[in-house]
């Protein structure tokens, strides 16, 4: 994700199935900024710049969502504010996406 920031943003938010996992990246030119898996424990070279974004999706930096947050649609729509791109179901579905798999040597 450095390399692929260069000279602009890159956001990643992934979840671990059905389980309550949603890790969030944010680099900047080259840089991360922010990394989490909960919100209140936060790691990179800015961990509190997006407090005040956080606050607004739904999401506690100092301690515990408040009960019923649906972290997954929180931290979708903390991407869309970094990067402007509205996640639609139309958007997701009519993506091609590119995997590859590193097999153990």
């Amino acid at each position: 994700m450095a390399a692929l920031s260069t000279g602009t943003r890159a956001v990643s938010h992934s979840s671990n199935g059905g389980k309550p996992m949603h890790f969030f990246h944010w680099h900047e030119n080259g840089e991360l900024r922010v990394t989490f898996e909960w919100a209140a424990v936060r790691d990179g070279g800015t961990p509190d710049e997006l407090n005040p974004l956080l606050r607004e999706v739904g999401l506690n930096p100092d301690g515990d969502d408040a009960p019923g947050t649906d972290g997954k649609a929180a931290v979708f729509a903390l991407a869309e504010r970094l990067t402007g791109v509205r996640m639609t179901e139309e958007l997701l579905a009519g993506t091609e996406y590119r995997t590859g798999e590193i097999h153990e040597a």
